[in-house]
């Protein structure tokens, strides 16, 4: 029996490949449940023109998750001499995180959009109300963060914009939206 996500990657791989989504879809959503997970991982798929549409904000947004990864490396190197578990931690996860995601949005994932907007608002917010520990340099990685956040909601708007937070829209039928 072959396992969800290696049928979600088919039907992907079949999006990719050229065949309309309305086909893919009603070939696989027997075989994977819920049919709703199926649906996002098709619909992350992003189309050519679509891609050529977001593609120099996408840019934007993958530096700055480079200089993301590369300020926190520069944090973490600071807070080993305080603590060098704590270092290491900042270090392995300011590197891994930034990196990762830079590395799907490079790639136009569209199942990463919603999450990187996500943390990265929560980061954002964080980040505030930290401001009063940690001083006004708080705002700086604030400002990064909000910035990482906003770029991704505009691309995800330009090159999945049938892509909700978590879940494809649907016409007034109960059909989705491609």
């Amino acid at each position: 029996m072959t396992s969800k996500s290696s049928l979600q990657k088919e039907a992907m791989a079949d999006v990719r490949a050229g065949k309309p989504r309305p086909d893919v879809y009603a070939a696989y959503r027997d075989r994977v449940s819920p049919a709703k997970h199926l649906a996002f991982s098709i619909a992350s798929v992003a189309d050519a023109d679509r891609m050529e549409k977001g593609v120099k904000l996408n840019n934007i947004l993958f530096y700055l998750l480079l200089f993301a990864a590369a300020s926190k490396a520069l944090m973490a190197l600071a807070m080993f001499g305080t603590s060098f578990v704590g270092g290491l931690v900042m270090l392995v996860l300011g590197l891994f995180v930034p990196i990762a995601f830079a590395v799907a949005v490079r790639k136009f994932d569209g199942q990463i959009y919603p999450f990187l907007m996500l943390l990265a608002g929560i980061g954002a917010v964080r980040a505030l109300l930290m401001m009063t520990e940690q001083g006004a340099w708080m705002l700086l990685d604030a400002g990064l963060l909000a910035a990482i956040a906003l770029l991704a909601f505009r691309v995800q708007r330009i090159v999945f914009p049938n892509i909700n937070w978590f879940s494809v829209r649907k016409d007034p039928q109960g059909d989705y939206v491609w």
